[in-house]
Parts: structure tokens; C-alpha cells; sequence
């Protein structure tokens, strides 16, 4: 009797090609993919628009490059979340800390920023090296990290072990980077920012699907907080990209407190837009004025041109 041919795996739409290449292979089928189809799945999803934010009294404000015009400046996701209360450990925290609470939230804050800085080469497949950390560590006019460190070499060290934590991630789950820093900005939108990354991967090590998922890079603690900023983003990002709907949203909380292997905590969090739109419509109504407008408030700037004998000349 002839031998029956088994018949090829099922391959299904939601599969990436190198998903699909995978399970052949397992199957008893030599499949390799060529050149053009790898680049063709590593290229990044790149922004039709580009943004810049400016820090005013009232927060954060993005507009798009070269726009001047503050009525069309959008507050952040992040500054409106920042009007509701985070909870009791935010309290002790301040308490604990006193007048130097603002010294230190400064100097984590700017460690979360470095951290977002060096991670945007990784995912664009660049290296990154001791001496690249150094030098823009130097070259940085801010300074905040100071509070918490003594010496450059330092700050570096604790920079090295958070990269090195998002590393551990990017090894153990080999997520396929779709965007990167993206910017969020829309007409029918009542907030703007950066998402820090939407990736492809399997949720689970046994999953056959791939999933798209939005991650917010975190250096901190948990908060409910980054669930709605995450949900935010991910409204955003659909209506600038409706093709490429995401699955997931998750924070990927990387540390810089272990003694010998890089350890992180990769946490789904659940969509929950509406409660992002009650914080923003608090934000906003406590931030109008007497007309129910919200306008950015610009402080002028003084001169940077000075000439007593000639007025025109100061400015």
C-alpha cells in the first residue's frame, strides 16, 4: 500500500511570516526565508507627522514642528493624569521626603528619560556602548540626576543595568519591533504624546498566535495610572494606523535592583479609555478659563539682545 503524504499545518492569517516558517520547519519542511522578507518584517512604522512639546505652568504641550500657534498646542496624556491623586504611597513618599520630594522625583524622572533615550537605538537594531552613555550623560545640560548619584560613572552603572533588564526582555520574548517613539496627534483627540512601543510577539511562550501589543517602558513602580495613559495611547495610535489594531496594552516595568541576572516584569493591563476620558474632562475643566477655554499660558520671555542707547536693539 502506498504511504500516505501527512498533510501540510494549517497556517492561519494572524501568523507572522517567521511564525509560519517556524512551524513548517517543525513539520518536516525546510523553509528559509530570504533577504527581502526580513526587511521587509523588521521595517519600522513611521510617522506621517512630527511633533515637539513644550514645558509650560500648566504642563507638558505637544504641537507638530514649526507650528507657533499655542491654541493648537495639545496638553500630554501623562500632564492631565497628573491632576488626580496616585494613592496613600504617593503621600507617604511626599511625607517621608519633605522639601527634597520634588529633588528626588526630578532625578528619577530624568533617569526614566535616559533610559527612553538609549532604548530608541536598541530597538532600531543600533549598539549601544558605555562611552555613548557617557558622553550623553555629560553632554546633558540637566543635571537632576546629581541628587541621586555622586559621579557620572555611577549614574551610568544604574542606566547599564536598566538597558541591560530591557535586553533580558527583548532575549527571552523576541518581539518583532513595529513602532517605536511614535508620535500621537489628532484633530478629534483631547490629548497628545509619545507611545514608547508597539511590537508583535507571542502573549504566552506556548501561544501560536502573535499579538500586538503596546508597551510603555516603566523604571518605576506600579501605578493604575499607566493602564489609562497606555489606553490613551492605544486610541490614539488606532485612528492613526485603524490596519494595525493592537491586542495588548502592557507596561514593562525594568529594574535596576538585582544582583547578578537582568529581571524585569512584563504586566497586561486592561483597556479602560473611559476612565482616561473622566481625568481628562476633570483636566480640562479645571484648567479653563472664565470663558470654558483652555489656552496654554506662555510666559514672555526676556531679551536676549541688550542695548541701552538703542531700544530697538533690546529684544
Amino acid at each position: 500500500m502506498p504511504k500516505i503524504k501527512e498533510q501540510p499545518p494549517t497556517l492561519t492569517e494572524d501568523m507572522s511570516v517567521q511564525d509560519a516558517i517556524d512551524l513548517l520547519n517543525k513539520s518536516g519542511y525546510q523553509v528559509q526565508s530570504n533577504g527581502k522578507q526580513e526587511e521587509e518584517e523588521y521595517s519600522l512604522v513611521e510617522p506621517t507627522l512630527q511633533i515637539t512639546h513644550e514645558q509650560l505652568s500648566k504642563g507638558r504641550f505637544y504641537h507638530e514642528v514649526g507650528d507657533e500657534n499655542p491654541d493648537n498646542w495639545i496638553p500630554s496624556v501623562t500632564t492631565q493624569l497628573d491632576i488626580i491623586k496616585l494613592g496613600p504611597g504617593l503621600d507617604t513618599y511626599n511625607r517621608n521626603l519633605g522639601h527634597l520630594a520634588p529633588k528626588d522625583r526630578d532625578a528619577k524622572a530624568q533617569q526614566g528619560t535616559d533610559v527612553h533615550y538609549q532604548a530608541v537605538p536598541l530597538v532600531r537594531g543600533e549598539t549601544v556602548t558605555i562611552d555613548d552613555l557617557r558622553t550623553f550623560i555629560i553632554s546633558n545640560p540637566d543635571e537632576s540626576w546629581k541628587y541621586l548619584y555622586k559621579t557620572v560613572d555611577q549614574y551610568t552603572y544604574h542606566i547599564r543595568k536598566y538597558l541591560a533588564s530591557l535586553c533580558r526582555f527583548w532575549y527571552e520574548h523576541k518581539p518583532r519591533a513595529v513602532a517605536c517613539e511614535y508620535p500621537i496627534l489628532h484633530p478629534d483627540l483631547p490629548f497628545a504624546g509619545r507611545l514608547d512601543l508597539v511590537v508583535e510577539m507571542k502573549k504566552a511562550k506556548n501561544s501560536k498566535k502573535t499579538s500586538r501589543i503596546l508597551i510603555d517602558l516603566k523604571t518605576g513602580g506600579k501605578w493604575l495610572t499607566h493602564a489609562w495613559q497606555n489606553s490613551a495611547y492605544k486610541v490614539g495610535w488606532e485612528l492613526l494606523n485603524p490596519d494595525l489594531p493592537i491586542d495588548y496594552i502592557a507596561g514593562l516595568y525594568l529594574s535596576d535592583g538585582y544582583r547578578d541576572e537582568p529581571n524585569y516584569q512584563l504586566h497586561y493591563q486592561k483597556f479602560n479609555y473611559n476612565a482616561f476620558k473622566h481625568v481628562s474632562e476633570l483636566w480640562y475643566e479645571v484648567n479653563s478659563n472664565a470663558k470654558g477655554e483652555m489656552k496654554p499660558t506662555i510666559k514672555k520671555a526676556p531679551p536676549t539682545k541688550f542695548n541701552l542707547y538703542n531700544e530697538k536693539e533690546t529684544k
